[in-house]
């Protein structure tokens, strides 16, 4: 499966992980770095996923993330300073 520039499961095992949905920028800074240590010393490739907004929650005053532009900030952030996809 190709990820902009990068390859994923050419046959052998990849991982999709991260958090479920955007807290805050150094806690998402943080897990991708973790993920990718951990990834790089399993040797499986990592696509680092996490929502910017998460609408299906079942209460109403549930946080349901940064939303669209600080969440593609984030992200951004996450994939210059990772180079995970």
């Amino acid at each position: 499966m190709a990820c902009g520039p990068h390859v994923l499961g050419d046959g052998g095992l990849f991982a999709i992980a991260g958090p479920d949905v955007l807290e805050s920028r150094e806690t998402a800074l943080e897990t991708a770095r973790e993920l990718k240590t951990i990834a790089e010393r399993l040797g499986v490739p990592l696509l680092f996923k996490s929502s910017y907004l998460k609408a299906n929650r079942t209460s109403g005053d549930a946080y349901v993330g940064p939303g669209l532009d600080a969440g593609l900030e984030i992200l951004a952030e996450i994939r210059a300073g990772t180079g995970l996809p």
